[in-house]
């Protein structure tokens, strides 16, 4: 496996994610570096079919390290509490839905 840059779907969700979460406020974005590793992490589930920091080293020949694609997710100053909901703005804006009901199911937990 070997992941270069993402995959034009993947680069344009990463956008419209940006675009919804400066609409949402103002004063939140994502930088570039946080756009890169987030796209970088969606392609990576997307190749290896899994969450797994390993696996991610693996994917990009070494060139990172699992402590360090973690740092990410687990330091940056990433608008985390807005992403669910920029996401699901992006997602309905991207495809027209104009009507539906959204369920979050956590029954599982």
């Amino acid at each position: 496996m070997f992941i270069s840059s993402p995959l034009p779907f993947i680069a344009a969700y990463i956008d419209d994610l940006s675009q919804a979460i400066k609409q949402y406020d103002p004063n939140l974005k994502l930088t570039r570096i946080q756009k890169s590793w987030l796209a970088f992490c969606i392609m990576a589930i997307f190749v290896t079919r899994t969450l797994c920091w390993a696996k991610f080293e693996r994917a990009c020949l070494g060139k990172s390290s699992p402590a360090a694609l973690s740092w990410m997710f687990r330091r940056a100053p990433i608008p985390w509490q807005i992403l669910l909901t920029a996401s699901t703005i992006a997602l309905i804006k991207r495809y027209g839905i104009t009507r539906g009901r959204l369920a979050i199911d956590e029954t599982d937990k």
